[in-house]
């Protein structure tokens, strides 16, 4: 997940128009980007990688923007396959607070069908072996 993720981001995440890797060196905790996505108009988040154990574990926080947004990703093998487990965690921030209500169903189901894409995403990388 971690490799190709500022490269790759839009293939589950059509609604990034704009992902740009902010630090030098290989994708790894700490490692600092900012994201543009299409949502209530165009929207700017910049986050901080948290976790990156790759192959098995990646995580990211807010570290800017309309929410307060953690995301964490463990692939495990199981049988041919891998299940991947997704974490979301995202709070309003600010004059968001006041509209939350209203977008959280759209939110949900961008969430949902974002998590239906990365499966395939996963494929063609292959599952972890660890």
């Amino acid at each position: 997940m971690a490799e190709g993720y500022f490269e790759h981001h839009s293939s589950w995440d059509p609604a990034v128009v704009e992902m740009v890797k902010l630090t030098s060196g290989p994708v790894a905790a700490g490692t600092r980007g900012r994201e543009v996505r299409r949502f209530a108009g165009r929207q700017a988040a910049g986050f901080t990688v948290t976790d990156a154990a790759e192959p098995s574990r990646f995580a990211l926080s807010s570290t800017s923007g309309p929410f307060a947004l953690d995301r964490s990703y463990e692939f495990k093998p199981n049988g041919a396959g891998c299940t991947v487990s997704f974490s979301f965690d995202m709070r309003p921030k600010a004059a968001m607070r006041l509209a939350f209500p209203l977008l959280r169903r759209t939110i949900a189901a961008q969430v949902r069908a974002n998590i239906g894409r990365i499966p395939s995403a996963v494929s063609k990388a292959g599952c972890p072996s660890r």
